[in-house]
């Protein structure tokens, strides 16, 4: 059987989400990187979604010639 993903790009509807994922799988939306403390629920970033069910997530952030994915 194939599965189709469709990702698109995180959008206001999916951030409860992301905050809900990002603090089971990693214990808090809070994550600490070489720029500091950063909320990564709030991070431009992208979904994935097989059928009707987010089934991935990615975040990521952009600093001058550095980008640090979530």
């Amino acid at each position: 059987m194939t599965t189709t993903l469709e990702v698109r790009a995180l959008g206001p509807e999916d951030r409860p989400w992301v905050r809900e994922v990002v603090a089971r799988d990693w214990g808090s939306p809070l994550v600490i990187s070489p720029g500091g403390l950063r909320d990564v629920s709030g991070l431009p970033g992208f979904v994935a979604i097989n059928q009707t069910e987010r089934v991935g997530l990615v975040t990521y952030e952009i600093d001058r010639h550095d980008c640090e994915v979530s």
